[in-house]
Formats: structure tokens, C-alpha cells, sequence
């Protein structure tokens, strides 16, 4: 495996893994404006 390669992958599950933490983030965030009204 190429360097470019491997910092590829990094940076791309990276990228991936934000978007799901985000995700979860706005899940949770309308849950607790759902539960507070």
C-alpha cells in the first residue's frame, strides 16, 4: 500500500465517522427539544 493510499483511507473514515457522529448529534438534539416541549 501506497503513503497516498493509506492517507486516503484515513482521511476519508475520518470524514465519514463526523458525518455520523453529526448525524447522531441532530438525532439526539430533536429528542431532547421533543422531550422539553
Amino acid at each position: 500500500m501506497k503513503l497516498i493510499d493509506v492517507s486516503f483511507c484515513y482521511s476519508f473514515g475520518f470524514l465519514k465517522l463526523k458525518g455520523m457522529i453529526s448525524s447522531t448529534y441532530l438525532i439526539v438534539k430533536k429528542l431532547l427539544t421533543k422531550i422539553n416541549n
